[in-house]
């Protein structure tokens, strides 16, 4: 149910977007607040509210704000600003090429050099311009295609590296801009059940490795 409701919305917000010098309106009709089945649904999108890169595409904010969202999740959906992968990675990044050098989880996560947050920055801070609460997924994504990178979990040697880089990137906006407990909402580790497009290993070694970093 919730993912028949979710998707029409985010294919309406992506109309919007991309059709930025056009005006559109759209009635999706009137949120109820006391409707206990419907509006929780529509509470929660997973992209946004600022466009993507150098995109034409207008911030939506009012819109989000319009239709009752209160909720913005990091997942994909061609913005990799909150990804582990764009955030921790070793080397410099081309950002007029599509040839990153990351993932590298062996990267020295003490090393602050090793941390790009600028993009980032910018995106969580547009979430709490806008009092939205962040649904803060700490992970990657696969396939991305604006900027061609797939996300590869940890190695085995590689796992404590990746899980004291994540508490890092958790720790600076869980107290961002000098607030605390700024991911009072919600905090999730990875996305996906891992298979071969992220993980090397079977899935108890998997298993392992979330439960580690879940406890750290």
């Amino acid at each position: 149910m919730k993912k028949k409701i979710l998707t029409p919305l985010i294919a309406l917000l992506y109309i919007i977007s991309v059709r930025a010098q056009e005006t559109i309106t759209i009635d999706i009709g009137a949120l109820n607040a006391a409707d206990s089945v419907n509006k929780p649904h529509m509470l929660g999108v997973i992209a946004g509210p600022s466009p993507n890169y150098n995109s034409i595409a207008p911030d939506l904010t009012t819109k989000y704000q319009d239709i009752g969202v209160t909720t913005i999740r990091n997942n994909d959906y061609f913005d990799d600003r909150l990804d582990m992968e764009r955030m921790f990675f070793c080397g410099t990044y081309p950002i007029n090429q599509f040839t990153p050098q990351y993932p590298n989880w062996d990267c020295d996560s003490n090393n602050q050099a090793n941390y790009h947050f600028t993009e980032s920055d910018a995106q969580f801070q547009n979430w709490l311009d806008g009092n939205f609460l962040p649904f803060f997924r700490l992970g990657g994504e696969n396939n991305h295609i604006i900027r061609n990178h797939d996300y590869k979990g940890p190695r085995s040697n590689e796992e404590l590296n990746w899980i004291n880089a994540g508490i890092r990137v958790i720790n600076r906006y869980n107290n961002f801009g000098g607030n605390t407990n700024t991911l009072s909402g919600y905090l999730d580790l990875w996305t996906e059940y891992p298979q071969y497009n992220f993980w090397d290993r079977d899935s108890v070694a998997f298993n392992n490795f979330w439960c580690n970093a879940l406890i750290h």
